[in-house]
């Protein structure tokens, strides 16, 4: 099993790697770079920097890397959050977020599907957020973030309508509140005693169990919230 993981560096992304270089086959990581470069490299795992902006090369990298064989597991958890009171938010603020936390995976999948590096039966996982949920808590500043997070559940859904046929199946994650740097910056006073490891656990078993079960769905991951 070839598993890729986008947004290794820290957090749950970080902890995801770890996780999956004790079990998979082969695994791939993922982190922000202005070139396209391999940055750390052993007999079973490599990170390489990317400029998610643009991916040329990276397929090719990749099957350079393990020898043709497909890519099994998707995981697209590299994502941002920037609090912006709704009265001081700016369209350019709103559009970051779409590019990063909609985008990006959408362009991810998309280059490696047009040059034949996912497996035929490969599942994606999309990582969003509660607050991408509808009917869930909301909280002032993060009105964008949960809009882009919506966005990549929407964006879930439409890739099972058009790819789905192909074999593939996509899901998403909905996460509630894991202590992350991420929470420390949106929640600074709040403690969660969801771990990073604890999560990439749960992530890892769903992605590597249950693409042959299920399609098109998001699966609310939540254990307590800031408001709980």
């Amino acid at each position: 099993m070839v598993t890729l993981i986008s947004g290794v560096s820290r957090g749950i992304g970080k902890a995801l790697f770890e996780r999956s270089v004790s079990s998979s086959e082969y695994t791939i990581g993922l982190t922000r770079s202005s070139v396209l470069q391999v940055k750390q490299q052993t007999s079973k795992s490599v990170i390489i920097g990317v400029n998610y902006d643009e991916l040329e090369g990276l397929p090719e990298l990749i099957k350079s890397l393990t020898q043709g064989t497909g890519i099994d597991v998707l995981i697209n958890n590299a994502g941002v959050l920037q609090k912006s009171e709704l009265k001081e938010e700016t369209l350019e603020g709103f559009l970051f977020h779409q590019k990063v936390n909609t985008w990006y995976p959408f362009y991810l999948f998309k280059v490696l599907e047009e040059e034949n590096t996912l497996s035929k039966q490969a599942h994606i996982v999309n990582i969003s957020s509660m607050g991408g949920v509808q009917g869930v808590n909301k909280y002032s500043g993060l009105f964008s973030y949960s809009a882009s997070k919506s966005g990549l559940i929407a964006l879930t859904e439409f890739l099972d309508v058009e790819f789905g046929g192909k074999g593939y199946s996509f899901n998403s994650l909905a996460l509630g509140a894991v202590q992350t740097e991420m929470l420390k910056e949106a929640f600074p006073d709040y403690f969660s005693e969801v771990t990073s490891q604890k999560m990439a656990e749960f992530v890892f078993d769903f992605a590597t169990r249950n693409g042959d079960l299920m399609s098109g769905k998001t699966i609310q991951v939540q254990k307590s919230d800031p408001k709980g």
